[in-house]
């Protein structure tokens, strides 16, 4: 008669229903142990892991352990010592041995594992500026990583800022780069400012540069904070907000200093 019995589920619930149910015990009689508590993956696209728990056989006193993943029969195994699966360290607990006091170090372990799936063995250098912490990619699977638009790299960098930032007490500012895409966005963004602004003074109306993240934002504020003919508002609510170029009203000298430029 095997000692213990292994069950799985999509979380850790479900694996105790499924054990209970096949043992035909209550919850409060089950005694197990959490071998994984299993993921949904990374954006719940890839890696989705089930949770796998070991159950004391209460028939049994002694033996082989045996595994009934997924609800089939049990099928006996030879007993193995207590185990941790890779699951068992959630994301936002480093490995033993991370300076778990330096956010740095967090974080690249951190987007390590969020890296992991999509691109095993990438790159990940790390630097300073301006108060942020910078992670800088490179690896295979750039183009996946970046996704359509960047949308999949802001995913990371929204995950990657949560995760982090539970940990800590004071606030850390975090940057994610895969392949040097956001210097090349940055310098789009700075032109395309450029040329809206140049639109919205010329017609005399608000041009939009469309729905766009905080960090997309404040790169055309600083593009034309010295711009003293055009001002820009961000309108709407959430992350992602519309970004409007308005050109200034004209005053006693606008006319006079719009010419001379």
């Amino acid at each position: 008669m095997p000692s213990h019995l292994e069950f799985d589920g999509k979380n850790v619930d479900q694996a105790v229903e499924t054990a209970c149910a096949a043992l035909k015990l209550g919850k409060e009689e089950l005694r197990y142990r959490i071998l994984s508590h299993g993921s949904t993956g990374i954006f719940g696209l890839v890696g989705a892991k089930r949770a796998l728990i070991r159950v004391e056989n209460p028939e049994a006193g002694g033996g082989s352990s045996t595994s009934a993943a997924g609800g089939g029969k049990p099928k006996p195994t030879a007993d193995v010592p207590e185990r941790q699966t890779s699951e068992d360290t959630q994301w936002e607990h480093p490995e033993a041995g991370t300076d778990e006091n330096d956010p740095e170090t967090v974080g690249r372990e951190v987007l390590e594992r969020l890296l992991a799936e999509i691109s095993p063995g990438a790159d990940i250098t790390t630097g300073r500026k301006n108060g942020r912490i910078l992670f800088h990619v490179r690896g295979e699977n750039a183009a996946l990583l970046i996704g359509k638009q960047g949308h999949t790299l802001a995913a990371i960098q929204y995950l990657l800022d949560k995760i982090v930032n539970r940990r800590f007490e004071d606030r850390v500012k975090l940057l994610v780069d895969v392949e040097g895409y956001l210097q090349n966005k940055k310098e789009n963004l700075r032109q395309l400012a450029y040329k809206l602004a140049e639109k919205a003074k010329k017609s005399g109306k608000p041009a939009s540069v469309g729905q766009m993240n905080a960090h997309d934002r404040r790169i055309v504020h600083i593009a034309l904070k010295e711009d003293r003919l055009v001002r820009t508002q961000s309108v709407g609510d959430g992350a992602m907000r519309k970004l409007l170029i308005l050109p200034k009203k004209s005053g006693p000298n606008r006319k006079g200093a719009q010419r001379a430029r």
